[in-house]
């Protein structure tokens, strides 16, 4: 699917690509990325990240907040009436294959909601609310609430109702899919937003992203048992990245290979970037030791765990194997 032009321009506008230099470990401390997608700055609220911390609990709230800014950015209606045609169309789709099941729009907490959202008031759907899941408790319910934006309110699903709907997801960004489908390492249960809506009940075969960075969320989907077809209106592609970043070739170097791109990118620079993030008690702790896991051979082959154990150190008076628990 080529690149909405409409939405490209906004992304550009409103700074939802930025470039990092120097480079910024990602969450699942997998690589560090030359660049960030904000897809959520297309709504206009230049305070909305601090709005999704404190209402990080309240899905309908964001739903409510996001339809306001609708409401008044023009840019903002714009992008959502581009996308909701493209869910209208999938949804009708989906008439003909289960004629049983109400038509709705699904969104995981949080940024998925600033979409799902205003869609599913245009459309005059139901809204499915997804909430993170709790992995670190060993039994956990999923929460899931289900809001009428246009008529009857929020309701909290229990654990046992089904939800007789034939969704489509939205969400703002796709990477490598695993808010979407994952399984937990210790029990195999699959998690994400995917198997929540169909373990009880949801039918879902179609996935609308505002922005992908085609680091593999596609591929994993349509693999599944029962595939995911995804469908995107802006990629980070070679294409984009030739036209709007100031380094596109370390950028399309990343896009084609991350694993190799941080590599290199280490051995040009050394760690001293890393050193923030083994902070004992902040909060990018948890994806520094992830990049251990990932590159421990590789600092130990080319002497660059040394540096970084020393910097450690030297910057933190503990050792780098009292701050990760080893």
């Amino acid at each position: 699917m080529e690149n909405h032009k409409t939405i490209e321009k906004h992304i550009i506008e409103k700074e939802a690509f930025q470039e990092k230099d120097p480079r910024v470990l990602i969450t699942s401390g997998e690589s560090l990325t030359p660049y960030f997608v904000n897809a959520e700055k297309l709504c206009g609220d230049a305070h909305i990240s601090q709005f999704l911390k404190e209402n990080e609990n309240n899905g309908k709230a964001i739903i409510e907040h996001s339809i306001m800014l609708m409401q008044k950015n023009k840019d903002f209606r714009e992008d959502i009436e581009i996308i909701a045609v493209k869910v209208k169309e999938l949804l009708q789709k989906g008439t003909k294959e289960d004629k049983r099941a109400e038509l709705a729009v699904s969104g995981g907490m949080r940024r998925d909601l600033i979409f799902s959202g205003p869609i599913a008031k245009i459309l005059d759907l139901p809204h499915i609310i997804l909430y993170k899941q709790d992995i670190s408790q060993p039994t956990f319910q999923d929460r899931i609430e289900v809001y009428w934006p246009n008529s009857r309110g929020l309701e909290t699903k229990k654990p046992e109702e089904t939800l007789p709907f034939y969704t489509v997801h939205i969400s703002d960004l796709l990477t490598k899919g695993s808010s979407q489908y994952s399984k937990s390492p210790k029990t195999g249960r699959a998690l994400g937003w995917v198997p929540m809506l169909r373990t009880r009940g949801a039918t879902i075969n179609d996935l609308v992203v505002v922005v992908s960075r085609l680091q593999g969320g596609e591929e994993k989907l349509n693999q599944l048992r029962e595939p995911i077809t995804t469908h995107s209106f802006v990629e980070i592609n070679e294409e984009f990245l030739r036209t709007h970043s100031k380094n596109p070739e370390a950028a399309i170097n990343y896009s084609k290979d991350e694993t190799e791109s941080t590599k290199e990118y280490l051995k040009k620079t050394g760690i001293g970037l890393l050193v923030p993030y083994f902070r004992q008690k902040g909060k990018s702790l948890t994806r520094a030791k992830r990049f251990l896991i990932k590159y421990k051979t590789f600092l130990e082959e080319t002497g660059l765990m040394k540096s970084l154990e020393e910097s450690v150190e030297k910057t933190y008076n503990m050792t780098l194997n009292e701050i990760i628990g080893e």
